[in-house]
């Protein structure tokens, strides 16, 4: 028997080891202050990396000095995340906020900026992650140092903090990929705080998606198969009509569910829910019509897809609605959307 405890306690101690020699921890400091982060090595040599910022920094503001937080914490208890990114060929940095240095402050978003530039003679792609606040951060900087970050990936995050989305130029990312995530139940961010800043990216940049799951406002609750389409939009390279000028530019029809096979859904934007927060009633009905012209179309068919147009540039500022053309299967139907880039939402 005493043998047989020593040879699972050494089984245990060899998986605890294989397991953590993946993991490191590190510390960076900024302003006088050490503030930490965990790293975490891919299964395979990468040029990728993912930066995930947690949730919940008010927990972190009141702190007397940076502590080191385990990363089940700071992932909420969700056992699905690390592994898949390390399985997926990504390197994972998740930086513990401290105090002012979070994500929705300015020092915080500066520490993060000085990160990225540090680490991007090693990496070939940094990827901008976050859940919660981390998404609402993550946002903020992705959106302002485009130059730095390659996609943005936001779980249940809130673009409309400070009203940070009016200054978002959509029109500056035609290429990086950007994954917009939120759960059904989600009562402290509706989804539909994010679906109105996707239907706005994804019109100049087809490499943005909207993925909506089940569960509450909960990072534990993602389970593996929610992360599978990560890899495949972000190495989503496929040629794609560009712009030939300054003065004219390819749109894309925002339409949820038709570009990805693991993303094909019935979308539903809740009327009640851009009401309650002020949003015009006018385009809460642009937008409800649109989502049940969408799976209107979808009805029947096999597969549903939009034509990109070109147009001047100032029309894509300034018109209202859209001219497009709708294939299902191989029929063509022409429709008119509205131009989410000059409606008012929020």
């Amino acid at each position: 028997m005493r043998i047989k405890l020593k040879l699972i306690g050494l089984l245990l101690l060899t998986l605890l080891v294989g397991h953590t020699s993946t993991a490191s921890v590190d510390s960076m400091m900024v302003v006088g202050s050490q503030l930490y982060m965990h790293q975490f090595k891919s299964d395979q040599p990468t040029t990728d990396l993912i930066i995930f910022l947690h949730g919940s920094v008010r927990a972190y503001q009141t702190m007397e000095q940076p502590r080191l937080v385990d990363e089940a914490t700071l992932l909420e208890g969700n056992k699905y995340f690390l592994p898949f990114c390390q399985e997926n060929r990504f390197d994972v940095i998740l930086p513990i906020a401290f105090n002012q240095f979070n994500w929705l402050d300015s020092n915080g978003r500066d520490w993060m900026v000085d990160l990225a530039k540090k680490l991007s003679p090693t990496y070939q792609r940094i990827i901008i992650a976050g859940f919660s606040d981390g998404g609402t951060g993550a946002y903020n900087l992705f959106y302002n140092h485009l130059d730095l970050f390659s996609g943005l990936i936001v779980f249940n995050g809130y673009p409309q903090h400070s009203n940070q989305h009016r200054e978002v130029d959509y029109q500056r990312n035609t290429t990086k990929p950007v994954l917009f995530y939120a759960t059904k139940k989600d009562r402290r961010i509706p989804r539909e705080f994010l679906m109105t800043e996707y239907l706005k990216q994804a019109m100049i940049n087809p490499r943005t998606q909207f993925v909506l799951q089940e569960g509450s406002h909960s990072f534990k609750e993602y389970s593996r198969s929610d992360f599978t389409c990560i890899r495949l939009i972000l190495d989503d390279h496929v040629m794609r009509p560009s712009s030939p000028s300054h003065e004219f530019m390819v749109v894309f029809p925002s339409t949820p569910g038709t570009a990805y096979p693991c993303l094909d859904q019935d979308l539903k934007f809740r009327g009640k829910i851009g009401k309650r927060y002020g949003m015009p009633s006018a385009s809460i009905q642009q937008i409800k019509t649109t989502y049940k012209t969408i799976r209107r179309l979808k009805q029947g068919h096999t597969t549903v897809c939009f034509e990109p147009i070109l147009l001047p540039r100032k029309m894509v500022s300034s018109s209202t609605t859209l001219s497009v053309t709708c294939k299902q299967d191989e029929e063509e139907v022409p429709i008119t959307l509205p131009n989410w880039l000059s409606l008012p939402l929020w």
